[in-house]
């Protein structure tokens, strides 16, 4: 079955990430509290020395404590109205083209999953791959459940959900903007590099992907 896979915070979203949007509205609504965040900061310090840059993802303290109910709902309406408004119409044309060629849509992301679902229904996508945060009694910990989707993450569990989702990767394009998602990138027949940064640019270049922008109006 051929996809067309897009990574959204970059990509789909130039200049900036779902979390990054959703924090920033919590910060300013008081349900993101300064304690909360010097909280993540302190961790994320830690994290950061004993793991890199990993480790640092998989922090989601500025999270810990809230109902999984209530960030759903936010998420819901963060989507509509912080979401959607920024993703350019040229992605949106590739999409629809490719929609109408025969391609299933799938939504690729480190975001957390339960922003990463709104989007996907939104925008009419098939599927959608998010970071799973983990859950106890209904409130968020504050960790991931398993891995960021970040480098070889997301290398891994695209081979193991292709079974699932029948996606022949030869026959499949993929839409990334960062060098960490190269190694993911390699394992289709058609790639294509949006908004590179030098990374992914110099990769692109010596393998002949397509590069294009993407830019919100």
């Amino acid at each position: 079955m051929r996809w067309a896979v897009f990574d959204v915070d970059g990509t789909l979203l130039p200049g900036t990430s779902m979390e990054r949007l959703a924090v920033r509205r919590l910060v300013e609504s008081g349900v993101v509290t300064a304690s909360m965040l010097v909280r993540f900061v302190l961790s994320g310090i830690r994290d950061l020395a004993r793991e890199g840059i990993p480790g640092l993802l998989r922090n989601k303290a500025y999270f810990r404590g809230l109902r999984e109910r209530d960030l759903s709902a936010f998420s819901e309406e963060m989507v509509r109205r912080s979401v959607v408004p920024r993703i350019p119409s040229a992605a949106r044309e590739e999409m629809e083209g490719l929609r109408r060629n025969g391609y299933r849509i799938l939504l690729f992301s480190g975001a957390p999953d339960f922003m990463l679902h709104p989007l996907a229904l939104a925008l009419g996508a098939d599927a959608a791959i998010g970071t799973v945060l983990e859950i106890e009694d209904g409130r968020f910990t504050g960790r991931v459940m398993a891995e960021h989707l970040y480098g070889p993450a997301k290398t891994a569990i695209l081979k193991e959900k292709a079974e699932d989702l029948k996606l022949d990767f030869e026959k499949s394009v993929v839409y990334a903007n960062d060098a960490s998602d190269a190694e993911h990138m390699r394992l289709f027949g058609t790639a294509v590099a949006v908004n590179p940064r030098a990374g992914l640019r110099r990769e692109a270049r010596e393998r002949g992907w397509r590069v294009t922008r993407w830019q919100m109006e």
